[in-house]
């Protein structure tokens, strides 16, 4: 009896995807529509970085770099990239089953692109559904800790300006008054002065 093996394509790895698609936080729909754009690989990676998990992420980007070289090449960086991050106990150990570990193993007697497809499947699954789960739930955090921070110095502001409108107020009516009762006391001397003139003028 023979027995056939088929080599999966990474194609059909990745058919097996979180179905998480509608994220109304970031408005991404996967990690790896995330990962396309460098900055936020870097923020991503700070973010592992915290919980001690980036070697997960170094791994799926050399795989990636990886796939895109040279047969020539890809033999050398193949024994790398397994001596770093599949070994038991390598220095930057993955956090992989046994099985995809063993499957791994048997890929490296003959090395090409599809070498470490299942691994890293493996990983982006782990990243997708734990990691990247709680980095956007901390940036949503982050983010309403911004806005209500932004809020509350512009409610200040805005009191501040109200209080200073109502002290410019208070300045103005008094100078009102003030020149009212002026006014009021120069019609009194005036008039002091008109009653002066008519006893004079009936006394003579």
């Amino acid at each position: 009896m023979i027995t056939t093996v088929v080599k999966k394509r990474r194609s059909d790895y990745f058919q097996s995807l979180s179905n998480w698609r509608n994220d109304k936080v970031t408005g991404i729909k996967t990690l790896r529509q995330f990962l396309m754009k460098k900055t936020r690989v870097t923020c991503f990676r700070n973010f592992l970085k915290k919980e001690f998990s980036e070697e997960n992420l170094d791994f799926w980007l050399e795989v990636e770099h990886y796939r895109k070289q040279k047969t020539s090449k890809q033999v050398k960086l193949a024994h790398a990239i397994f001596d770093t991050y599949i070994v038991v106990n390598a220095t930057r150990e993955i956090n992989i089953d046994a099985g995809t570990r063993a499957t791994t193993k048997a890929n490296m007697q003959k090395p090409d692109a599809t070498t470490f497809d299942l691994a890293q499947v493996r990983v982006f699954l782990l990243m997708e559904r734990d990691s990247f789960r709680r980095f956007l739930d901390a940036e949503q955090k982050s983010s309403v800790e911004t806005k209500s921070s932004s809020s509350n110095v512009t409610a200040k502001k805005t009191a501040t300006n109200k209080t200073k409108g109502v002290s410019k107020d208070k300045n103005v009516r008094r100078s009102l008054m003030s020149e009212s009762k002026e006014s009021k006391f120069a019609e009194i001397i005036n008039s002091a002065s008109i009653t002066e003139r008519r006893k004079r003028k009936f006394s003579s």
